[in-house]
């Protein structure tokens, strides 16, 4: 799905993606992921910090603080101001880890938004 998502995208740029590998395996990935879109036929940027995971024997290791930095560093230099993403309200470590962050929530579907400035 992950493949089928970004392979698709027109804007795709390699450097929104990160993964981690421990020896052969992929253990954990991210990408901060900057749509240019059009909305009302204006054109449109949508950014988003999406695909957070790592595996469950890899974490509390601090891999998804450095997944999501990683991510949030690039969306920051292609000029972004700012990153939303969606999760699960029962994800409480991700929802943790993403006010640990700088992010906010601002819906019941856990819709949180980091701007730039507010959390390095």
């Amino acid at each position: 799905e992950f493949e089928n998502y970004y392979s698709g995208r027109a804007d795709f740029d390699p450097n929104e993606v990160i993964f981690v590998e421990h020896g052969d395996s992929l253990v954990a990935f991210s990408a901060g992921v900057f749509h240019q879109t059009r909305l009302g036929g204006l054109p449109c940027h949508r950014i988003f910090l999406d695909w957070v995971g790592a595996l469950d024997e890899h974490r509390g290791k601090g891999l998804g603080r450095y997944i999501c930095l990683h991510c949030m560093n690039h969306v920051k230099s292609k000029g972004a101001s700012y990153c939303t993403l969606v999760t699960q309200h029962y994800r409480v470590p991700a929802v943790n880890l993403y006010r640990k962050l700088g992010f906010e929530v601002t819906a019941d579907q856990v819709k949180i938004l980091w701007k730039a400035g507010e959390s390095e």
